[in-house]
């Protein structure tokens, strides 16, 4: 979709939004003008970016590096950094005098901009979990921000490595293989970043003895791809997950994992199995392995594909044309308007 009709589908579904939910007729009246004025705002901010790291304690003994520009991760000797760089658009309440539009706009922009960072994080986030099978949660992680112009940016990642010191560059092959997951996993692209997601989650329950329920997250990766091929490739359905795996040309046999791999999603993991709930963990505790790695090629597909088909780029120059091409795609992702039910 080009930028102008994006942006003013945007606005539309805005305020058709504002509306269901209740807004009175003075904040409808002049959300669409604000709305408008926050897309020039947004590239008036493309001087500035926010860099920014999350911290946790070090969860176990390898010394971690990878660094792609945007993104990084390393470790210290006590704690795991995962970094970013993403648009700043502070100051977004200036583009409305109406407080109730001000704060509906300064609400979008930051989770809008956090959308780009979160984007950028779990991509290291992932990479850790792919390479590592570590599941690292940021809901108790530390932070660090500073906001600087463009050109500046090497002066904020300065002042964190004071602090955090990076580890001499360990080019090892794991490290490697953290750079590489780091570099094809787009997660701007929301099919991208909701099969990532599904995969770390599936990690993390496994780690947490939800055996059943990883096994459905994995599947909810290839569920997600299924929906990601339906709309890059324009196939006429969406693929079930057997066509899938044979769409992104897996193999024969990894075609009937993702048959089993659903089989076990709906028998046991999506619905109440009627047989041996007891048992899940001692009857397919041996196909554990033989499942993430299944996933994990498929995964590897899927961003070659997404790559070939890109739809949103990971590294646009300027953020105020991103956010011009990208506005309705941003409104689904961050906003409200595709809650089953949203919250009053």
């Amino acid at each position: 979709m080009r930028g102008s009709e994006s942006q003013d589908r945007f606005v539309q579904r805005f305020c058709t939004w504002a509306d269901s939910f209740g807004y009175p007729l003075r904040v409808r009246r002049r959300l669409p003008g604000a709305l408008h004025r926050f897309a020039q705002h947004v590239s008036a901010r493309d001087a500035y970016a926010d860099v920014v790291v999350r911290t946790l304690p070090k969860p176990f003994s390898s010394v971690l590096y990878g660094d792609v520009g945007n993104s990084w991760l390393y470790t210290t000797e006590a704690h795991i950094l995962f970094g970013a760089i993403a648009p700043s658009w502070h100051g977004a309440k200036s583009v409305a005098r109406d407080d109730d539009v001000a704060q509906l706009i300064s609400d979008f922009a930051h989770l809008g901009s956090q959308y780009v960072l979160r984007s950028r994080i779990v991509g290291a986030q992932f990479a850790l979990s792919a390479v590592y099978q570590v599941a690292c949660d940021f809901r108790r992680a530390g932070m660090m921000r500073y906001t600087e112009q463009v050109g500046d940016l090497k002066r904020a990642q300065l002042l964190i490595e004071e602090n955090y010191p990076k580890p001499n560059a360990n080019r090892k092959s794991r490290n490697r293989q953290l750079e590489s997951w780091m570099k094809v996993a787009n997660c701007l692209d929301p099919h991208i970043h909701r099969a990532v997601y599904q995969f770390w989650r599936a990690v993390a329950l496994h780690d947490a003895g939800f055996f059943e329920d990883s096994f459905s997250s994995l599947d909810g990766v290839v569920a997600v791809g299924a929906e990601a091929l339906h709309l890059w490739l324009g196939l006429k359905e969406q693929p079930t997950r057997i066509d899938a795996a044979k769409e992104l040309n897996l193999s024969a046999e990894d075609q009937k994992l993702a048959g089993q791999l659903y089989a076990l999603r709906c028998g046991f993991g999506a619905h109440p199995p009627v047989s041996k709930w007891w048992d899940f963990y001692e009857l397919y505790e041996g196909h554990v392995e033989v499942f993430f790695d299944f996933v994990g090629r498929f995964l590897k597909q899927l961003c070659a594909l997404e790559c070939r088909y890109r739809r949103v780029d990971p590294s646009p120059p300027m953020w105020g044309q991103w956010f011009s091409n990208h506005a309705d795609m941003l409104l689904d992702v961050v906003w409200f308007t595709k809650l089953p039910n949203p919250p009053r």
